[in-house]
């Protein structure tokens, strides 16, 4: 089950250093990179979200962390995200929100993206996904979009102008339309090519890249190196934007 990582937080209470939910309405508000100074850890608790159970950063090519996103699962491993950024309060002074960086948003692991510029890229719907599969795809430099098929309008992809790029869709219907709409957006970011692995019944519904290893979870694969050649093998997908206006950020 996924969830919108644009929503706030149920209840009047946030994590400590936190301030109340407030979608920014003034960019010039926001604040990034985070601060190196003179501002609070990011907690690893919510007193309604529990503990979390990922925090993932997001940088700037030369590695300076963005904005943090972070992930929670109740009991029955439901899905919960929330965006952390800094933004300027109203005493002048940097303060962490609940709220999502204003768009165009950043890819996940830019500054890999931007440190190996000639590598073939990897993209995968979620930062699970991607950080599971930087450990057994390393010839490819992987990277995801913020917010999921939500976020794929509101992401800056103009680090993917030249590349060449394969996508791996989670095997269900959200991961295909996923998979469409990142294509076209990485088109519209001037890629030099895409190619969408095709995921036969092996695949079980709602399986992702980040599910690879997984003792309680029934592989698909015997061998990391079949999905290599699946990727290998991806089919070439062509573009029906040419005559379409750019996205953010690919200008």
């Amino acid at each position: 089950m996924t969830d919108d990582p644009f929503a706030p937080i149920a209840g009047p209470r946030v994590v400590a250093a936190l301030v109340p939910q407030a979608t920014p309405s003034d960019p010039q508000g926001y604040i990034a990179p985070v601060p190196a100074r003179g501002m609070r850890s990011i907690p690893s608790s919510h007193p309604q979200l529990g503990q979390a159970k990922h925090i993932y950063s997001y940088t700037n090519a030369e590695g300076f962390v963005l904005f943090y996103v972070i992930r929670f699962e109740d009991p029955k491993e439901r899905k919960t995200f929330r965006p952390a950024t800094v933004w300027r309060g109203a005493d002048g002074k940097p303060e962490w929100r609940w709220a999502a960086p204003p768009a165009p948003r950043p890819l996940f692991n830019l500054h890999e993206l931007a440190k190996r510029a000639h590598a073939p890229v990897l993209l995968v719907e979620g930062e699970k996904a991607a950080t599971a599969a930087r450990k057994f795809m390393q010839a490819w430099v992987v990277t995801t979009s913020y917010g999921g098929a939500q976020g794929v309008a509101h992401a800056d992809w103009s680090a993917l102008r030249g590349r060449k790029v394969t996508i791996w869709p989670d095997a269900d219907e959200a991961g295909a339309a996923y998979a469409r709409d990142a294509t076209e957006a990485i088109f519209r970011a001037g890629a030099a090519c895409v190619q969408v692995v095709k995921l036969d019944r092996r695949f079980k519904d709602g399986w992702d890249l980040g599910d690879w290893g997984d003792a309680a979870i029934a592989q698909p694969v015997p061998d990391v190196r079949v999905m290599h050649w699946m990727m290998d093998k991806a089919p070439f997908v062509t573009s029906s934007v040419e005559d379409a206006g750019p996205l953010p950020g690919s200008a």
